[in-house]
């Protein structure tokens, strides 16, 4: 079995706007004849939202003693190439994916892997998996 690490990958601290079209209760109180009422009614608006989002990802790879030393250092290399893959993936969308994160980051993982020599390619692509689990917090629509 291979051992397996966990990396925060990013946080966008930015907050991402969401908006949704909806129905919308208005409330209002009129005055007829000395009498006061409350009216209320229902009108289309548009609400919107903010979302944080922090993708986590899980990478596998071969133990440490099937690897080279210097395969460890292109591993770590090609890890840090894949989180800016990711990242660049991610703020390029309106909503961040957990699929564009993992596809950015095989895209910045393997581009890297690919300029390395035939050696180390064989030691490391195909025998690395990764999973991306993409969490979000929003606020309360408004």
């Amino acid at each position: 079995m291979m051992p397996c690490t966990t990396k925060d990958l990013f946080e966008i601290p930015i907050p991402i706007p969401e908006t949704r079209a909806s129905m919308c209760r208005q409330e209002h109180t009129i005055s007829i004849g000395g009498y006061r009422h409350r009216v209320s009614y229902d009108v289309p608006c548009v609400q919107t939202r903010t979302c944080d989002y922090t993708a986590q990802m899980e990478v596998c790879y071969p133990s440490e003693n099937e690897l080279t030393d210097t395969a460890k250092k292109v591993l770590g290399a090609a890890i840090l190439a894949g989180i800016a893959g990711a990242v660049a993936a991610e703020l390029a969308i309106p909503e961040p994916t957990a699929v564009e994160a993992t596809k950015g980051f095989e895209t910045g993982f393997n581009g890297y892997l690919l300029t390395q020599s035939d050696e180390i390619k064989n030691q490391l692509l195909n025998k690395v998996t990764t999973h991306v689990k993409l969490d979000s917090t929003c606020g309360n629509w408004h």
